[in-house]
């Protein structure tokens, strides 16, 4: 999940503004999908104008449905959502630089 913002000194970080935007957004899916089991947050980047979450579910429907919910009658974010299988979390493996023997 990835949201994408103008950098207003050139540092590539957000805002304050936006940061708090940000943060009250983090907050809402966690008491939606984290708390409740639905997914976990594994990793967040913020930096060259983005901040990108990577979640871990077994259930992608019910993520989006769970995930829907929680921003039901709140204003539209900027963001964009890809989906993709990785069973042996290959993408947290990389980010982490975590390697794995076989």
């Amino acid at each position: 999940m990835t949201w994408s913002f103008e950098s207003a000194d050139g540092t590539g970080m957000p805002t304050d503004e936006v940061l708090t935007q940000m943060e009250e957004f983090e907050d809402l899916l966690d008491d939606y999908l984290v708390e409740k089991d639905v997914a976990r947050l594994m990793t967040v980047f913020t930096g060259d104008g983005v901040r990108e979450w990577q979640f871990y579910t077994d259930y992608e429907d019910f993520f989006m449905q769970k995930f829907n919910d929680a921003l039901a009658g709140r204003p539209v974010l900027p963001l964009e959502i890809e989906a993709f299988e990785d069973e042996s979390w290959d993408a947290y493996r990389d980010y982490a630089g975590l390697k794995i023997e076989e």
